[in-house]
């Protein structure tokens, strides 16, 4: 989920591993609108796009999953919407380089090991509590 930027936060290489991986997955991206469908094809439906569904079925959908991955941003200035969403979802989060040249913290990953996982600590300052607090405030 989340928007792709070719080239800045691009999965096409951690996908391209993916079809070379040679253990059994199941990787869902839910997007607005598909990337090419020769990841579909080629992982013989191994990875699967879900597009349309709203932000509520997005976490829903999410916390289902053993474990989230987050294409990183290369700036420390914003953080992408997706990771409160993410923080919602409850489930643990890999983070993944866009040019993603090395495989081992996913392998940790894919074993069940999430003792690396990216921790979400600022969902508190979304609760709609927090905000209102904060327009108050202001006032």
């Amino acid at each position: 989920m989340g928007s792709i930027y070719p080239g800045v936060r691009d999965p096409h290489a951690f996908m391209n591993y993916l079809l070379e991986f040679d253990k059994p997955y199941k990787f869902i991206m839910m997007m607005r609108t598909p990337l090419e469908m020769k990841y579909v094809k080629e992982s013989n439906g191994q990875i699967e796009y879900i597009t349309g569904k709203g932000r509520k079925d997005v976490v829903w959908e999410c916390s289902k999953a053993d474990f989230l991955i987050n294409i990183t941003n290369p700036s420390n200035v914003q953080t992408p919407s997706k990771l409160i969403d993410y923080g919602i979802a409850g489930r643990p989060i890999l983070d993944v380089p866009n040019e993603f040249s090395d495989p081992s913290l996913f392998l940790s990953f894919y074993e069940g090991d999430y003792s690396r996982q990216h921790n979400i600590d600022f969902l508190d300052d979304y609760r709609i509590e927090n905000v209102a607090r904060q327009f108050v405030e202001l006032a």
